[in-house]
């Protein structure tokens, strides 16, 4: 097996280490404009920190305290926090920790010296153990671990500093003052400095909440009351009014955080705002040979069609009780409108579903089943795309995600393909060009290629379409593209179309190449507008409609640099689009890694349950360097790069 050299190795790291540096004074900005309370935060700390420093640079308080000073810039570091309450919280956790703990190491050294030389390590060893054991087992009540815990910490620390020392100092008494000396005068001027200098009260974050809570309330309860009296024929909308009372249950963690442990109550990490309707598990694809439909008569075990509602239920259940769940804001959908599916779909093929549907249903092309309850569900995968898209349109978010199956990627103006009967990207993308996006970026990381998208948009120099996908080529009628690199785009949208086939096998290192290669530098050309990222866990190592080797680390490194594209280009604006994905299992942890790396996570939430697959990176790599040597030379607003 090949392998790649060093120097092409060395070359990548550098570009990828000059990249982020790049957008390094971007993300701050965009940190700063997100909340501009984390400015002032900022220059409050370093205040508080300075007027201590200082205090202590003047010969008469440095001499009178000595090297204790450096508790007392410590004390700043750990005791400011974001808002007034979690500052006091902390500081007099902090403070009445310090004077109960070394009052009782001083106790304690004291106690240990009465048996003498040989007893006083026997006792005062027995009596740090005692109580390190039992504030640590007082740590795991609730109560005192959302309030105290802190100050339990401190505790620990304090007493085992203060008798120990003592057992090698006899000036204990000396020591304990001036530790909690210094530390009163820490977060004493700690305390000063957030209460008095613009303060921040999370009570404003939690009245903003309980708002939105009891409007979201308030659209439940007018929902019952049209359903209940029977006032209104509109049943989507019903349904949608009805879905209010979620988000209120959703935030009951965050309301209990601001009033119950006021040392968290700093502002959440930005939320993807997930748009789902549980309509869309409606759609059933039936039973037989993989997805073919076909009982032969002779199998006692028939399987799933590999697009089934299991699959999304566990990608709703791991964004619902995973450890990412905190930083899921959820969002009723919708069915979309007729008139909103022919921006992207013909009349003739709308009527032709129609059609279908009043007939009980049919197979459109191989392996896509319109069965009963599968049109209602393709058109709330639509108008649920839709709302992703408007609610970052209508600047109330910048990431949204559509959960939503049918999957759409495949879907044509003209035809269904491959599970597909609505273009739900396509039809965003649409409705953001409509709406003012100068230009918008589409980036698909399906294992398969987003043909029918690439399609919609094959003659437009306004929506760049990239596809990154195995090399599978055309699989029949309702299929005629190949997904191969010369396929560009024609007349205005002559090089707007970028595939990006890659060979079978290909993992984490050949698909991050392929973005930093490839994907990186054309969106750096392009400019966008908007980002639309369209997903399909089926690229992963273990999915059974793919032969690609990502893991879930390749999917958070993607979602990571899709994010950092996002902040650098489009003022952080990003659609997240669900497509396939077929592992019943699998494809969730993949989900939950993407939107990690989305959410620039500085540590993974969840571990791999399966672990690395290995992949033939050299091939990989190979076949990158020729597509990027073609788009060079073929693509008019490459060249050059």
């Amino acid at each position: 097996m090949e392998v790649v050299s060093g120097a092409d190795q060395k070359e990548g790291m550098m570009n990828r280490g000059w990249g982020k540096l790049k957008a390094f004074p971007g993300n701050l900005k965009k940190l700063g404009k997100d909340d501009p309370r984390r400015i002032i935060h900022s220059l409050k700390v370093g205040l508080a920190i300075t007027l201590v420093s200082l205090f202590y640079y003047f010969e008469p308080l440095y001499e009178g305290f000595g090297v204790s000073a450096m508790w007392a810039v410590m004390t700043v570091v750990v005791v400011f926090e974001f808002s007034v309450g979690a500052t006091l919280s902390k500081g007099l956790n902090r403070g009445l920790a310090t004077i109960v703990a070394g009052t009782l190491g001083f106790g304690a050294h004291r106690l240990a010296v009465l048996p003498g030389e040989k007893g006083e390590p026997i006792i005062l060893g027995l009596l740090v153990f005692l109580q390190a054991s039992m504030m640590t087992f007082i740590r795991f009540f609730p109560q005192m671990k959302a309030k105290y815990d802190y100050g339990l910490l401190v505790f620990i620390l304090t007493f085992c500093l203060i008798s120990v020392s003592g057992y090698r100092d006899d000036e204990v008494l000396d020591m304990a003052y001036q530790r909690v000396s210094t530390i009163l005068i820490g977060g004493f001027t700690a305390m000063l400095v957030c209460l008095f200098i613009c303060p921040i009260w999370a009570g404003n974050d939690l009245h903003n909440l309980v708002v939105n809570n009891i409007e979201q309330l308030a659209c439940f309860l007018e929902g019952f009351g049209l359903e209940y009296f029977k006032t209104s024929e509109d049943e989507e909308s019903i349904k949608t009014l009805l879905e209010g009372y979620k988000s209120v249950l959703h935030s009951q963690q965050t309301e209990e955080s601001l009033v119950t442990c006021p040392a968290m109550a700093t502002p959440p990490v930005e939320c993807i705002n997930l748009f789902w309707h549980e309509g869309m598990l409606t759609h059933n694809t039936g039973k037989g040979v993989f997805d073919s439909g076909m009982d032969p008569g002779f199998l006692d075990v028939l399987e799933n069609h590999p697009e089934n509602p299991d699959r999304v239920k566990n990608m709703l259940s791991i964004l619902k009780r995973g450890p990412i769940s905190s930083y899921v804001s959820w969002h009723p959908g919708r069915p979309a409108l007729f008139s909103e599916l022919l921006s992207f779909h013909t009349q003739e093929y709308i009527n032709e579903l129609v059609e279908a549907d009043k007939a009980g249903g049919k197979m459109v092309c191989d392996g896509t089943f319109l069965n009963p309850g599968s049109w209602g569900a393709s058109l709330l995968a639509a108008g649920t795309t839709l709302s992703a898209m408007k609610h970052i349109l209508d600047g109330h978010g910048k990431i949204a995600y559509a959960l939503v199956r049918p999957p759409g990627h495949h879907a044509q103006p003209t035809h269904a393909d491959g599970y597909c009967f609505l273009n739900n990207a396509g039809l965003a993308v649409q409705l953001a060009s409509n709406s003012g996006c100068g230009k918008v970026v589409v980036i698909d990381i399906d294992v398969h290629y987003g043909n029918g998208t690439a399609e919609g948009f094959y003659q437009s120099n306004k929506v760049l379409t990239i596809s990154l996908h195995m090399n599978h080529g055309s699989w029949g009628p309702s299929h005629p593209q190949n997904g191969s690199i010369d396929e560009i785009g024609e007349a205005e949208g002559f090089g707007y179309n970028l595939n990006i086939p890659l060979p079978n096998g290909t993992g984490d290192k050949g698909y991050m190449y392929a973005m930093t290669s490839l994907v990186v530098p054309a969106i750096q050309k392009f400019d966008p507008n908007m980002i639309v990222l369209v997903v399909g866990q089926d690229s992963s190592a273990f999915d059974p409609n793919g032969r690609q080797c990502l893991t879930m680390e390749g999917y958070r490194e993607i979602g990571r640099t899709v994010r950092d594209l996002a902040d650098r280009y489009t003022d952080g604006r990003l659609l997240i689009v669900q497509e396939g994905g077929y592992h019943i299992t699998y494809s969730a942890y993949c989900l939950h890694a993407t939107l990690e790396g989305v959410l620039n996570l500085p540590l993974p939430l969840l571990s791999d349950p399966i672990a690395y697959y290995p992949e033939d990176e050299a091939l990989a790599v190979k076949v990158i360097e020729s597509i990027q040597r073609y788009q060079k030379e073929k693509v008019p607003f490459l060249k050059g790069t």
